[in-house]
C-alpha cells in the first residue's frame, strides 16, 4: 500500500532497518596472487546479519566500505513467524573481471550475501560468503526457503572506483500504525565487468515467506 510515497507493509517481508545498520571499511590489497598470500576480505560479524550496502573507492588497493545489518520482518505484527539463516556457505573462486554471481541461470533460491573475499588485480580472484533465509509460522515444525519479495527489489550500477555507494532503500510504515523507518534491501548478487574503471551492478532484495 503506497501513501505519499511511503509503503505500508503488512506481508511477511525480511529485510534490514535504518536503526540496526552497521559500517566498516577494509584496506584491499592489490598485491596478493594466490590464496595462500595475504588478500582482503570481509563477513558479517554477527550470525543474524547481511549485508546491505558496498562502496569502493580507487584501485585494487583502494578501500572497499561495507553496509551490514541484522535482518528483522518489516511488519512488527508478525509475532507468531519466525526465521533463521544457515550456517555460511561459499562460492567457488571466480576471477573477477567478467564474473557474476547469483545472478540469471546461476540464481539460488533464498540466498544472501554476507562477506566478499578478493586476491589481487581484476585478474585476480573473488569469492562470496553467503547463507540461506528459511521462515515458518512458529506452530509448524519445517521450514521454508524464502523467495525474493518482487515489489523490493532492484539493482544498482556504478563505476568500480567511484565511491558512490550500491544500495537500495526506502521508507516504510511498519504497520498500520507503525512508526515510518527506512529499509534497505539485502545484498543477493553482484557481476563485475573489466577493471577499477569497469562497471560492477549489485543486486538486492527484500525477502518473503
Amino acid at each position: 500500500m503506497e501513501q505519499n510515497g511511503e509503503k505500508e507493509v503488512r506481508r511477511l517481508i525480511i529485510g534490514v532497518m535504518s536503526s540496526d545498520i552497521k559500517q566498516e571499511t577494509i584496506d584491499e590489497s592489490g598485491a596478493a596472487k594466490h590464496r595462500d598470500d595475504t588478500g582482503s576480505s570481509f563477513i558479517c560479524p554477527k550470525a543474524d546479519q547481511v549485508i546491505v550496502g558496498r562502496m569502493h573507492l580507487g584501485d585494487e588497493n583502494g578501500k572497499t566500505t561495507y553496509k551490514y545489518g541484522a535482518l528483522s520482518f518489516l511488519n512488527d505484527g508478525n509475532k507468531e513467524y519466525e526465521f533463521k539463516l544457515s550456517d555460511v556457505l561459499y562460492s567457488e573462486y571466480y576471477k573477477e573481471s567478467g564474473s557474476s554471481f547469483n545472478i540469471g541461470e546461476g540464481y539460488m533460491e533464498g540466498t544472501l550475501i554476507v562477506g566478499r573475499e578478493h586476491i589481487g588485480d581484476e585478474n585476480g580472484q573473488t569469492r562470496y560468503a553467503y547463507k540461506k533465509l528459511y521462515a515458518k509460522a512458529k506452530k509448524d515444525k519445517e521450514w521454508t526457503l524464502c523467495k525474493l519479495y518482487p515489489q523490493m527489489q532492484g539493482e544498482c550500477t556504478t563505476k568500480e572506483s567511484s565511491g558512490l555507494w550500491a544500495e537500495k532503500l526506502e521508507v516504510i510504515e511498519r504497520g498500520t500504525k507503525g512508526p515510518e523507518e527506512t529499509c534497505y534491501y539485502p545484498m543477493y548478487g553482484r557481476s563485475h565487468e573489466g577493471d577499477e574503471n569497469g562497471k560492477t551492478t549489485t543486486y538486492f532484495a527484500c525477502m518473503q515467506l
